[in-house]
Formats: structure tokens, C-alpha cells, sequence
């Protein structure tokens, strides 16, 4: 069977899209099943393909190699926020299954599978369509490795610690405006931010934090 995966990351569009796709690649992988895994992005996303087979180039601008390098695959995964509807026409008129990974949406998409893993995306309005099947719910949300056999967390009462974290890279600098809301509201709890190897704004972050953070 020949499984492909096509995504995007790097500094200007982020890291979660290739995080993603890293889960189902691990999942075909535990089956004795190796995706193609093809990447538009930079060398931001190295590190997060390091035990991955991959291959790196721009897709969105090099549709004739992305077609050759689909040729006579059984499935086909899209996670892409730049992609257009004629480039997701072309994938599904030319392999057998093509999966769309989407989170709000995005577009009208053509014959294949509409995987939205969020929480409540049953209770979106997606659009009926006969050559769609959706897939909707935290029940296809797709899961790293190490989240497989994680075990049952207790629920505490009061809350009394926070994570904050946008991934690997904050695009939107929304890690200091939330930490601020969180230190003016709760100064009491305790705050734990996360920060991602491609932040730019942690002086920002540094200026912000109090003892509990």
C-alpha cells in the first residue's frame, strides 16, 4: 500500500500542521506501513522530522513533482491551510483515497474523507455531500506515539496550575497578552509557559511574569 502525506510548517505558518501529520505517519508506521511524507517548509521543522521519512520542497509551486510523487497512491493525506480547491480537485481525481485534514471549514472539498478531530466538530455545519464522508470528533483526532497509552488523569476540584502554549512558534504573539490576562486575573495560581524554539518574543514573555510563573 502507498500512503502519502502532504503538509506545510515552518516559522511564518507554524509547526502544528507537521505535528499532526507526524501521528498518522506514526500510526501506518506501527503496521509495518512507511507514508511518503512530503513537506513545504523550512529549516525551522527539522527537528521534528528527524525520525521521519520525508521529503522537503514546495509543493504548493511544484505541482508537477507533487503529481509524479503521487502516482498510483492508494491513500492520500492533505493538511494544508494554502492549498486551493483546484489543487485538492486534482489530488482526488488522482488517487484512489484522499484524506482532508480541516479545521474550520476552510473550503468546499472535493470527493474523499473531511477529518476534523476537534472538540464538537460533529456539531459544525458541514455541508452535506454524497462523495464525503466526514470523520468529526475527538474520537479521529490523531495522536503522537506518546499519547497512546497515557493513563487516566485526576481532575482537581480547584484549578491550581495553568499551562500557556502556542507551539513552536507564536505567530500571533498571543503568549504575552494571554500570560498578562492570566497574572492580572489569577495571580495566585501558578502559570507554566511553554516556549517553542522559534519564539520571538521571549524578552516580552520574561518582562511579564511574576513568582508564579
Amino acid at each position: 500500500m502507498k500512503v502519502c502525506i502532504i503538509t506545510e510548517g515552518g516559522r511564518k505558518m507554524g509547526f502544528g500542521h507537521i505535528t499532526r501529520c507526524s501521528s498518522i505517519y506514526q500510526a501506518f508506521n506501527e503496521i509495518g506501513i512507511i507514508p511518503q511524507f512530503i513537506v513545504n517548509g523550512d529549516e525551522a521543522v527539522q527537528y521534528l522530522l528527524e525520525n521521519v521519512d520525508h521529503e522537503m520542497y514546495d509543493w504548493l509551486n511544484d505541482q508537477e513533482k507533487l503529481a509524479a510523487d503521487l502516482n498510483d497512491a492508494d491513500i492520500v493525506f492533505v493538511d494544508s491551510y494554502h492549498a486551493d480547491c483546484n489543487l485538492y480537485k486534482e489530488i482526488s481525481s488522482q488517487v484512489r483515497t484522499a484524506v482532508y485534514l480541516d479545521d474550520n471549514m476552510r473550503l468546499e472539498y472535493p470527493k474523499g474523507f473531511v477529518l476534523n478531530g476537534a472538540i464538537s466538530a460533529e456539531q459544525l455545519p458541514y455541508p452535506e455531500n454524497k462523495d464525503i464522508d466526514y470523520l468529526l470528533g475527538v474520537q479521529f483526532a490523531p495522536l503522537r506515539k506518546d499519547f497512546w497509552d497515557t493513563a487516566d488523569k485526576q481532575v482537581r476540584d480547584e484549578i491550581e496550575v495553568i499551562m500557556v502554549t502556542f507551539g513552536g512558534t507564536d505567530i500571533h504573539n498571543l503568549t504575552p497578552k494571554v500570560l498578562k490576562m492570566l497574572i492580572d486575573t489569577y495571580p495566585e495560581l501558578l502559570k507554566k509557559v511553554i516556549i517553542g524554539n522559534c519564539f520571538q518574543n521571549i524578552a516580552e514573555i520574561e518582562k511579564l511574569k511574576d513568582n508564579n510563573t
